[in-house]
């Protein structure tokens, strides 16, 4: 999914669908590598590593990762 007007600070992104379907009972997700948010020419992306590979879950339009998303931004 690309989305197109997120605001870092106000807008939300709930990830506990995708981590309860791949079994995650870790407390923090960034921390221990199982999401991770990265630079790329279309703007910051939102990763899932399952099973040893990361696959883009959301692709944030225009913002980087220095502008992406902190813990308190996304929910588990």
């Amino acid at each position: 999914d690309t989305i197109t007007d997120f605001t870092p600070g106000v807008d939300k992104i709930n990830l506990q669908g995708v981590l309860d379907n791949l079994g995650y009972t870790g407390s923090d997700p960034l921390s221990d590598g199982t999401i991770q948010v990265l630079d790329s020419p279309k703007g910051a992306q939102v990763q899932i590593n399952s099973n040893g590979s990361y696959r883009t879950l959301i692709v944030l339009q225009g913002l980087t990762t220095a502008q992406a998303p902190k813990l308190s931004d996304l929910l588990f």
